[in-house]
């Protein structure tokens, strides 16, 4: 594995922790955890997603990490109606990390409320594409699913913005067991997109794997995306390579 470095940052107050490979990567990843967890908490993901040769940001979103509030507690329940702010948030937040990082090549990952984040991001910046593990880009069946009064006049659905998925790589990866985020509410979505024929996506489904992110997963995300994104499929060969030593 890649010799790798980690170190915590900040862009105009928005705190994150960046985990490079020493001497420099290919493209950039951010990664988005899920509800009630944290950058610190993604640090391993983070590490497997640099040692393929991301220069990986993992951001704390609001409420959560660094900046957590002990008026907004994300412990216990999900609040899916806080939840679906939250996701509206990072979205709008990442225009800080876009300004920052412009001209590289950016990828997006994310777990759960992360994996959400990166359909509302793709539905609105120019980024290459992403590995969405265990969300949702339905918004709107998944908020009926659980009774979440969500205005989406302020939430941005990517259901409404097929249009921007257009040629930006794409892994949807759900666990079959997984009854918090149901598999079925990202099938929905990748049926709509389909129609479009503008891909390469790919939906997958791991049988006996709940709400969480195996190494099956993560393997299976990024072989996809070695294989099918223009930019990576050039360097394919070396950083794989390396990165399985």
């Amino acid at each position: 594995m890649f010799n790798l470095l980690v170190e915590e940052g900040n862009f105009k107050g928005l705190p994150y922790i960046h985990i490079s490979p020493r001497g420099g990567g290919h493209s950039t990843m951010v990664y988005y955890h899920g509800w009630n967890s944290s950058a610190e908490s993604s640090i391993f993901r983070g590490k497997i997603l640099a040692s393929f040769g991301f220069d990986t940001y993992l951001p704390d979103a609001l409420y959560h990490g660094r900046r957590r509030s002990p008026d907004h507690s994300t412990e216990g329940e999900v609040d899916w109606n806080e939840l679906f702010k939250v996701i509206e948030r990072n979205r709008q937040e990442f225009q800080v990390f876009y300004d920052q990082l412009k001209g590289e090549k950016i990828y997006l990952a994310g777990h759960s409320m992360g994996a959400m984040t990166t359909g509302a991001i793709l539905a609105t910046y120019p980024v290459q594409g992403a590995l969405s593990l265990n969300g949702a880009f339905d918004f709107s069946g998944f908020a009926r699913f659980y009774g979440a009064q969500v205005d989406f006049q302020e939430v941005l659905n990517p259901m409404d913005r097929l249009d921007q998925f257009k040629d930006k790589t794409l892994f949807l990866g759900n666990g079959r067991e997984d009854i918090t985020v149901l598999a079925p509410y990202q099938e929905s979505f990748y049926h709509a997109l389909e129609e479009t024929g503008q891909g390469p996506w790919t939906f997958q489904v791991f049988e006996g794997t709940g709400h969480v992110v195996t190494t099956n997963m993560l393997e299976g995300g990024l072989d996809f995306l070695f294989q099918e994104d223009p930019h990576l499929s050039r360097i394919k060969k070396n950083w794989t390579k390396e990165a399985s030593k």
